[in-house]
């Protein structure tokens, strides 16, 4: 629950079409792929895995690139 309503503030925030420019970023791939493959295993039942691989995507994500 808490993941569907992350993004949809994410995308209530910045807009649909920033949202989805933000998160396909050739330098954010990895992140949003570790966090869709979090989000899975949290579905399929392996809460305590799914939050770890969620962790990591979202500091991937979210992290300061050297600004």
């Amino acid at each position: 629950m808490g993941n569907i309503l992350f993004v949809s503030g994410v995308s209530l925030t910045i807009g649909l079409k920033s949202t989805t420019q933000f998160f396909m970023k050739r330098s954010n791939f990895k992140g949003t792929i570790s966090f869709g493959i979090g989000f899975f295993i949290l579905i399929i039942g392996w809460p305590i895995l799914g939050m770890i691989i969620e962790a990591y995507g979202f500091i991937v994500l979210f992290r300061c690139n050297g600004i």
